[in-house]
């Protein structure tokens, strides 16, 4: 997990007592003496950390009278920069660089990798700022509290924490869509295969409930032996596929419907299929979470696509409120197939 230097410490203990009302506008802060003993630390640490709260305007001294906390004050809705964090992961459609650019029109913006926030962190914590989070994971969680708390305006992509305001896709609508389209062709009883759930792909978990949550409401039924839970969502090798298809394939009870929400994983299992003489569109059809261009065009498999253009909309359009308001949307993905 990455941490926060001891001024920032200090400086998140100062917000979080004048967020629960315990320094509340225009009260007198700590003596330094009070505040060694109550945050157990050094003066030095003490003095930067007021020195950096009264640079953002949150506290105000009176010379030889002491420091107060100061009045809030209403935003215009304005940021002076915003900052994209966001993994580059070749691996998905999302496009940082694109985003960054489109949002550069508008205000001044720069990329930063996850790992590199706490180079960055003086220069991303000040009011007035705003970060766009894309895909953080549960380490970030501290972070994003703590920026929070300095009054940086935070937006989550593809992820739902707390209050913050968020952005994801809206997977239950296309999983739904998805398996009244592989149902529709394959009828109810289908295969599923998925990745083991972790705290790094916190969508995994969420997809899987969803998943459940419809097959009982559409009354559907996961056939036992074609129920595959991967260990490793990004390496799973050529002997672990080999063994599922050999499983939904086998001569007495061919899978006809799959649903495989480990996009990496689809077209290498087509090409096994394939080798076996099982033809997507023939002898079976598959549903895909997510988009992989090797796929396109593929009869008989459907693939749900999460709506990229939407997100960088939505993107935009928080950045330019005039007033903020919560922003808590889901985007819809559409259903790409070929009959």
């Amino acid at each position: 997990m990455r941490t926060l230097s001891k001024i920032d410490i200090i400086k998140e203990k100062i917000l979080t007592d004048i967020q629960n009302g315990l320094l509340k506008p225009g009260d007198k802060l700590y003596s330094r003496h009070q505040f060694m003993n109550r945050y157990k630390c050094s003066r030095g640490s003490i003095d930067k950390a007021v020195c950096e709260l009264e640079r953002y305007g949150i506290i105000y001294s009176r010379q030889g009278a002491g420091t107060y906390v100061a009045e809030k004050q209403a935003s215009n809705g304005e940021f002076r920069k915003v900052y994209l964090i966001s993994e580059f992961t070749p691996m998905t459609a999302f496009s940082p660089g694109s985003l960054a650019a489109e949002i550069q029109h508008y205000v001044d913006c720069s990329l930063c990798c996850p790992r590199d926030i706490n180079i960055n962190l003086q220069k991303i914590a000040s009011p007035g700022n705003a970060v766009i989070w894309e895909r953080p994971d549960y380490s970030q969680m501290m972070i994003m509290d703590y920026l929070r708390n300095v009054g940086v305006a935070q937006l989550i992509i593809h992820r739902i924490y707390g209050d913050y305001d968020y952005v994801p896709t809206d997977s239950k609508s296309g999983i739904k869509a998805g398996l009244e389209w592989l149902t529709g062709h394959a009828g109810k009883n289908i295969a599923y295969i998925s990745s083991k759930a972790q705290t790094k792909y916190p969508y995994i978990a969420e997809r899987q409930l969803e998943f459940y949550e419809l097959v009982i409401r559409m009354t559907l039924k996961v056939i036992p032996d074609k129920l595959f839970i991967n260990s490793d969502r990004y390496n799973c090798g050529y002997k672990e596929i080999e063994k599922i298809v050999n499983a939904l394939f086998d001569s007495k009870n061919p899978a006809k419907g799959i649903y495989l929400d480990n996009f990496l994983m689809a077209e290498p299992l087509i090409a096994m299929a394939e080798a076996r003489g099982m033809l997507p569109g023939r002898d079976f059809h598959m549903l895909v979470f997510d988009f992989t261009e090797k796929l396109a065009g593929t009869s008989g498999v459907a693939m749900i696509c999460q709506n990229m253009e939407g997100f960088n909309g939505k993107v935009i359009e928080w950045i330019l409120q005039e007033n903020r308001t919560p922003m808590h949307e889901k985007i819809l993905p559409r259903l790409i197939f070929i009959e």
